[in-house]
């Protein structure tokens, strides 16, 4: 993905530069494609899941909401 952004670029951007090209793509990840928000920097469409250990055991517990 950076490989991919440096070549596109045509030179050595700048780290803010980098960041703005990564920002604008969409990627093919393992399970499913991820992308950028580009206003807070952070992966669309995660969903971040809370669990907690009960009896030794780990227990799921909801999705955390933001």
């Amino acid at each position: 993905m950076v490989i991919t952004r440096l070549t596109e670029a045509g030179g050595r951007p700048s780290r803010e530069g980098l960041y703005d090209l990564l920002a604008k793509g969409t990627y093919k990840g393992l399970v499913r494609p991820y992308a950028f928000d580009e206003e807070y920097g952070s992966l669309k469409g995660y969903e971040i899941f809370r669990y907690e250990v009960k009896g030794g055991r780990y227990s799921y517990v909801g999705q955390v909401d933001f």
